[in-house]
């Protein structure tokens, strides 16, 4: 499963990334390096059975400690 993972993200990497390049677009590189990277890392997780903390417990200490707007 893993080795699929990689070889998929490799091939979406490789297609992507000498589009991007090819047209000179490196600021679009860059942002879709970072977020491939980071979907990558989410996937590999949750394939190797690592728990994902949920986004909802920083969304909610945001809200309610830093922003002060208590329901």
């Amino acid at each position: 499963m893993i080795i699929l993972l990689c070889g998929i993200y490799a091939i979406v990497a490789f297609v992507q990334g000498s589009m991007l390049i090819r047209k000179k677009y490196w600021r679009e590189f860059w942002i879709c390096s970072v977020l491939l990277v980071v979907a990558f890392m989410l996937n590999l997780m949750q394939a190797l059975n690592i728990k994902i903390p949920s986004p909802m417990i920083g969304v909610h200490y945001v809200v309610n400690d830093l922003l002060q707007l208590n329901y």
